[in-house]
């Protein structure tokens, strides 16, 4: 009896999420383009591409394992294509 409880409870739970789906495609994420500004060393931006959304976020802001793992990501990439570094 609890079995057929269980499997009608199922069947249900299943049949509501179907009929309840948006047919209008709402279940993919509308891509959109990445944003990046480029600086010089004096941290003047002379660059900027893309659409920025939210506020701005400074270097000073991240946690500082996130910025040495944004580092060690990059000087892997220099290091496998062969460019001499000093």
């Amino acid at each position: 009896m609890l079995c057929l409880a269980v499997c009608v409870f199922a069947v249900g739970f299943v049949a509501y999420s179907i009929a309840t789906l948006p047919l209008s495609g709402g279940l993919q994420v509308d891509s959109t383009q990445s944003a990046l500004t480029l600086e010089s060393d004096r941290g003047e931006a002379f660059a900027t591409r893309g659409a920025f959304k939210g506020e701005k976020l400074k270097a000073a802001d991240l946690p500082a394992h996130l910025a040495q793992a944004i580092i060690a990501i990059e000087d892997r990439r220099v290091n496998s294509r062969a460019i001499v570094t000093p």
